[in-house]
């Protein structure tokens, strides 16, 4: 009936643009109304996330001070850290000011530039009145660091480390940040977000002048991936430098280890100047140094085909696989080359243009621009750059749906399964999601329905295994000094002329 259909206001709505309304920027004045008082929930971050930045930069200043926190008094601490709000605001609206007055700032976006100033005015007066319910929520924030007040006002770090009489538990379900040492944390904490410029990397600005943070738990799933599989030390270190070396992010976090700048290959022990360096060191080593074993799950399929993916890409995989089909389908029907709609049979049938597609092992150009013409888009210098394994699943995944496109005479629906490609796409659908999202999550969930942690503790036989992933030849484990403590292999009866 009516009422069924019913939409209250709905004259009033009649007036409001059809979709989705994007707006691109909204300036605050003083009848609008935010979560604080005054200032808007982006502004908002971006005063936390500096005054973070500038809370742990003076309780990690050296070594010693990431274990020790001494004293840092409450009042004193966000007296300075107000006067630093407020002298960033003046900076950075001075710095517009300037550029108009430099003729750098063009008339078309001179209206913009007069609307920033207005904004940092009106935040600038703002921050006194809000001020309070910023502490409460960078005190908040500060938590996640493990940092926090005690009852005299006094700045303490809680590790959240095992007494003699905690049992153990599960290692598959201990958060490796959340249980990681309070060293780790700060000093992943102070990394800002980089920008590269003319004259190098430098800190990059937010609206109101401060430094961004890049988030932690982002920050410790990259690094773990990259160095988690290191055989001692030193490999270790060598892992980070060269991750800072094509991410400048991460290359104040490898300086402040080492003890030396990215570009300088070795490690160089004599710079560790006291304890509190090594300390760092074998800290940093202990929350790292973990074992990745792969976890499988098995997709058995409609048509009884089985496919075996990772467990920590299934969803995102499964996701990319509806994403992918729903494009072929629509390329396809759009632009029939390979299959064409039988209007007399109302079915589909396959072209000769499939039986001519060519697909070169040797260049990975020829699988993407197939892909390309079926609706499925993968960057070919994204592919270029990925692993021998991934390039053979991906060259296998191509293959397989050029074959069922041969093969799929009498289609009377366009999908996955009647053109026998689930299987495939699944596994495109797995790569696709490595390579637009390397940061995945580093959990999965098991047979229980219980989220479990990919990233484990080390046992001698994972020690072993990241070892002899490595050599290329057993005799490594005699001339290479990082394998020294496994030489004894080279005459093990079972390993004898072994390579």
């Amino acid at each position: 009936g009516y009422y069924k259909n019913y939409v209250p206001y709905e004259s009033s709505l009649g007036f409001a643009q059809n979709g989705i309304i994007d707006i691109d920027q909204a300036e605050g004045d003083e009848s609008s109304e935010f979560r604080l008082d005054n200032i808007p929930a982006v502004q908002q971050h971006e005063i936390i996330q500096n005054m973070t930045y500038s809370t742990l930069s003076t309780l990690s200043r050296t070594n010693k001070d990431l274990f020790s926190t001494g004293s840092l008094n409450k009042a004193e601490l966000y007296d300075r850290l107000k006067k630093e709000t407020k002298q960033l605001i003046r900076w950075q609206g001075s710095q517009i000011e300037q550029n108009i007055k430099d003729g750098l700032i063009n008339s078309s976006a001179l209206p913009k530039a007069q609307a920033d100033i207005n904004a940092l005015r009106f935040l600038y007066t703002n921050v006194e009145a809000d001020w309070a319910a910023i502490i409460e929520k960078h005190q908040e924030h500060l938590k996640t660091f493990s940092v926090e007040f005690d009852e005299n006002d006094q700045i303490e770090i809680k590790d959240e480390d095992k007494g003699k009489d905690t049992p153990y538990g599960d290692s598959r379900k201990i958060d490796g940040f959340r249980k990681a040492n309070s060293a780790i944390k700060l000093i992943i904490g102070t990394l800002p977000v980089m920008e590269m410029t003319a004259e190098g990397p430098r800190i990059k600005r937010t609206s109101m002048g401060g430094a961004m943070l890049l988030p932690s738990d982002k920050v410790f799933i990259t690094v773990m991936s990259k160095l988690h599989d290191a055989v001692n030390i030193d490999d270790m270190l060598n892992k980070l430098r060269i991750l800072a070396e094509g991410n400048p992010d991460y290359r104040s976090l490898y300086e402040r280890i080492a003890r030396r700048p990215f570009d300088q290959p070795g490690i160089d022990y004599s710079q560790m100047q006291n304890d509190y360096d090594l300390q760092l060191i074998t800290s940093f080593w202990r929350t790292f140094k973990k074992q990745n074993a792969d976890v499988r799950i098995v997709f058995v399929l409609p048509s009884g085909d089985v496919v075996i993916g990772d467990s920590t890409l299934a969803s995102a995989a499964k996701q990319a696989r509806v994403e992918m089909t729903n494009s072929m389908v629509k390329s396809i029907k759009a632009n029939p080359i390979y299959l064409k709609y039988d209007e007399k049979a109302k079915l589909y049938q396959p072209q000769d243009a499939i039986n001519q597609v060519k697909l070169n092992p040797a260049v990975l150009s020829t699988y993407t621009k197939f892909l390309a013409n079926i609706g499925i888009e993968f960057d070919p210098a994204r592919v270029a750059k990925m692993t021998d394994k991934q390039q053979l699943a991906f060259r296998d995944a191509v293959q397989g749906i050029r074959t069922s496109l041969i093969e799929a005479t009498n289609v009377g629906s366009l999908n996955s399964k009647s053109l026998s490609i689930d299987g495939q796409l699944l596994n495109l659908g797995a790569i696709k999601a490595v390579l637009e999202n390397p940061e995945f999550e580093s959990t999965y969930f098991n047979l229980n329905g219980e989220r479990a942690q990919t990233f484990i503790g080390t046992n001698a036989v994972s020690d072993l295994y990241d070892v002899l992933f490595k050599i290329r030849s057993i005799n490594e484990l005699k001339t290479n000094t990082s394998y020294l403590q496994y030489k004894y292999l080279t005459t093990d009866s079972f390993a004898k002329d072994g390579h």
